[in-house]
């Protein structure tokens, strides 16, 4: 405890003769079963000996709390737009998967056209070769050799 000076007076008995320290106090939180440690002015009256607070400790401890409660609230925040996300993913994952079906129908029928194509290709080169080897037998008459 550190003595910061002599102030107020006692609304115990009236002294002034009152000396001010600084100590660690617990502020009960409506959160959970959550406190606040701050550290706060305290009124001791060296005459009666009653320790009190004045309007500077409950600022201190109105600050922390207002602090506290502004960065559960973010965290709350944060973790709704989190949930919010997922949901609009939940949301829109039958369309999604719609889309990726439809895309693999596309390639599948794309290979195998390109399938059916090669295989149409190769049928037609074989035609070619044929009639070139055939037509290579015929000279100009029209006669097989």
């Amino acid at each position: 405890m550190t003595d910061v000076g002599v102030l107020k007076s006692c609304p115990n008995c009236g002294s002034t003769n009152v000396t001010v320290t600084v100590e660690r106090q617990d502020v009960p939180m409506p959160e959970g079963d959550l406190s606040l440690c701050v550290f706060a002015p305290v009124l001791t009256c060296a005459h009666c000996g009653e320790a009190f607070t004045d309007d500077s400790s409950e600022s201190i401890r109105d600050k922390a709390a207002q602090k506290f409660m502004t960065i559960i609230r973010e965290r709350n925040d944060a973790k709704l737009r989190a949930a919010n996300a997922e949901a609009m993913v939940d949301k829109r994952l039958p369309e999604l998967e719609r889309k990726f079906a439809d895309v693999y129908r596309m390639h599948s029928i794309l290979l195998a056209n390109y399938d059916k194509a090669i295989n149409d290709l190769t049928r037609i080169r074989a035609a070619i070769r044929e009639l070139v080897s055939v037509t290579s037998d015929v000279d100009a008459t029209g006669r097989l050799h």
